[in-house]
């Protein structure tokens, strides 16, 4: 470690300066500084800056306070979920009565496509043009391609007096399915991610729109 990166490692570890309304440090095990955000209300957060340099990594922790100060003001969440986390949330969302197969179609392209494929990852242009051609090519040379059965769950009436859970379903994967989706498979499937994306922009947890939100997929 040169002299003067020591001597930012020192001064930046513990407590800022009064002029700087953040911590920065080096977390233990890396040599890329952090910062320590606390805003009233929202807690303590936490964010690696990803950069040795301190002139960079001081920039940077303004930038993002600033940002987080922002996100507080306009009542966005400060705290950044995870793209699965999202899912989950919006998928058990409240919503009007509706046909039993609009609801498990739903929970197919949210779990068994698009939530497998995401995981954790972001959401951003490269990702989804990746998820079209892993979509794409699901049942021919992707995870599909060697599935003998499905298994899902059915979902009991709401005024149903037992509340456990719906009884499992297996159905057998025929040859009909092993092939690309056709247009109008496209048309649904897109249907229900844009409005998943539409949701995580109004919580903030999506910029500006894009084309691949207008159009996800394509044959």
């Amino acid at each position: 470690m040169s002299e003067n990166h020591r001597k930012h490692r020192i001064s930046t570890v513990g407590q800022a300066p009064p002029s700087q309304p953040f911590t920065l440090f080096i977390p233990t095990g890396t040599k890329n500084y952090s910062i320590r955000i606390s805003i009233a209300g929202h807690g303590q957060q936490r964010i690696a800056l990803k950069t040795a340099f301190y002139p960079d990594a001081l920039s940077l922790a303004y930038r993002k306070y600033c940002d987080a100060v922002n996100k507080a003001e306009s009542g966005q969440p400060l705290k950044i979920k995870t793209t699965e986390s999202l899912i989950k949330e919006w998928m058990n969302l409240s919503r009007p009565p509706e046909l039993h197969q609009k609801t498990s179609y739903r929970q197919t392209v949210m779990t068994r496509y698009f939530g497998s494929f995401i995981g954790n990852q972001s959401i951003t242009d490269k990702t989804m043009t990746a998820y079209q051609q892993w979509r794409n090519t699901y049942w021919t040379e992707g995870p599909g391609k060697d599935l003998t059965y499905l298994e899902y769950r059915r979902a009991r009436p709401e005024n149903a007096l037992i509340k456990s859970p719906g009884r499992l379903i297996r159905t057998p994967v025929t040859n009909s399915m092993r092939k690309a989706p056709c247009h109008s498979t496209i048309q649904h499937e897109n249907a229900i991610l844009r409005d998943f994306f539409q949701w995580m922009k109004q919580e903030g947890h999506l910029s500006q729109t894009r084309n691949w939100r207008n159009s996800v997929l394509s044959p």
